[in-house]
């Protein structure tokens, strides 16, 4: 065959665009392959940002509810009667269902937020997301 040959030109020409998508594609690939790595590296690092925060808040809240739980007791060690003890007891049980009641909202709306954080980074950072 002969390289003037039209069907051998035709296969030449097609076997070049061929390999000239091949290589687009896997640059494309290569690309999308670094930015989700990226991604996925962003989005570990903020849930463990997020999961920080968390932990210290059960804390600060943990060490809010020991010192309450004090106080009642103090105050219950206090009382000079049965009714006055059981009015320190009862109010605690209120402020003290407040709170947790609070606490549970506040750790509800910082679980959420901090979902969102952590997969704000793939949703951003994934190719064709």
């Amino acid at each position: 065959m002969s390289a003037n040959n039209p069907g051998v030109k035709f296969a030449e020409k097609a076997a070049a665009k061929g390999a000239d998508q091949i290589r687009e594609a896997s640059e494309k690939l290569g690309a999308d392959v670094q930015a989700t790595a990226r991604a996925i590296e962003d989005t570990t690092a903020s849930a463990a940002n997020g999961l920080s925060r968390y932990q210290l808040t059960a804390i600060e809240m943990a060490r809010a509810n020991a010192m309450a739980a004090l106080d009642c007791a103090q105050d219950i060690v206090q009382a000079k009667s049965v009714s006055e003890l059981i009015e320190v007891w009862t109010s605690h049980s209120r402020k003290q269902f407040e709170r947790f009641s609070e606490q549970a909202r506040e750790l509800t709306s910082l679980t959420q937020q901090v979902a969102g954080e952590a997969v704000r980074p793939l949703s951003r950072g994934m190719p064709g997301v």
